[in-house]
């Protein structure tokens, strides 16, 4: 492949990650919704992080954390909840 259609390809993609990353923080507006009867705010609601981990059993969870392998993993189970054998 020329040295100028490798450059350019290279140019392309990063414009093309550059997009794809601008179009993620792009603020995103929520419509409100009520909330178990109330109207609450988006700001008063709290927030939710999901983390689902496929195929990773938690034998193997636990193992890594006694050796303080995860500590990213530990921060969020100890700050959150931690279900064993979801499956």
């Amino acid at each position: 492949m020329p040295v100028k259609r490798k450059s350019l390809l290279l140019a392309l993609s990063f414009v093309l990650m550059l997009s794809a990353i601008a179009a993620c923080a792009k603020p995103h507006i929520q419509q409100e919704l009520p909330l178990s009867g109330e109207n609450r705010s988006a700001a008063s609601r709290p927030k939710v992080i999901m983390l689902l981990v496929d195929s990773l059993q938690s034998a193997a969870i636990d193992r890594l954390m006694q050796a303080n392998k995860l500590p990213a993993i530990g921060f969020l189970i100890k700050n959150g909840v931690y279900k064993r054998d979801v499956i």
